[in-house]
């Protein structure tokens, strides 16, 4: 049986991979609030964005799995405003989320799956943010190119140790229509010059639902051997 560990599965995507996965796998979702309630579930609470919420996580593979998946799709986009007037602690707490949590839980996983002989696989959700000069975003897109850079490092590491049992991608979702597509929509016009066009992939029905894109990415993922460039974009599958 796969086991899934997949960090934000109080909302969003990481919820509805959660919830898609279950009937047929384990998962243990990381999150700071839960509402999932399955006997295939696992829940473990904390809050990412604060320094040693990792280390109180036991990332224990089962003896009765075939196959152990790190999602990494945990993340925040904080204060919507130019550099020069965002507050110390949205850098803090977003690249702890985004970056720092995400490599310590990467560093975790390895140091396991490394004694392993059987698949192992990890997806670290990043953005088109990581290629994109998005004002009002800097710490959010530099977070992002972080990540990339992060699993494709990681990616070349494993194929120089000959760990091909183990592999590593990153993934653009595209535009969910999650909570934190919520709170960019309730930007201050004066501080985000594109409030206007995220405010109309709403209006206009253009963001892709959490199911849609948790079904995308468990189909793209489910033959990673098949997967010829680390960085993935959900936009060249649909």
């Amino acid at each position: 049986m796969k086991h899934y560990f997949i960090t934000g599965t109080g909302s969003g995507l990481g919820k509805a991979l959660a919830e898609m996965l279950l009937s047929e796998h384990k998962v243990t979702g990381i999150s700071r609030s839960n509402s999932i309630s399955h006997p295939n579930f696992t829940f473990i609470q904390a809050d990412l964005s604060q320094p040693g919420s990792v280390e109180k996580i036991a990332l224990e593979f089962p003896a009765s799995s075939d196959e152990v998946v790190l999602i990494n799709n945990a993340g925040m986009i904080g204060e919507i405003d130019r550099v020069g007037s965002l507050t110390n602690s949205h850098y803090e707490q977003l690249f702890h989320l985004n970056v720092i949590a995400l490599t310590q839980l990467c560093d975790r996983f390895l140091s396991r799956a490394k004694n392993k002989n059987y698949p192992c696989l990890i997806i670290n959700i990043s953005s088109g943010a990581a290629k994109s000069a998005i004002p009002s975003w800097a710490a959010y897109c530099a977070s992002k190119a972080a990540v990339d850079a992060f699993t494709e490092v990681l990616a070349v590491e494993l194929k120089e140790v000959g760990a091909d049992h183990i592999r590593a991608f990153s993934f653009y979702p595209g535009i969910i229509d999650t909570p934190m597509q919520a709170h960019i929509r309730t930007a201050n016009a004066s501080g985000f010059s594109s409030l206007i066009r995220f405010q109309e992939y709403k209006n206009k029905g253009e963001l892709h639902t959490p199911a849609f894109v948790a079904e995308k990415l468990l189909g793209i993922f489910r033959k990673p051997e098949t997967i010829t460039t680390t960085v993935v974009n959900l936009r060249e599958y649909c």
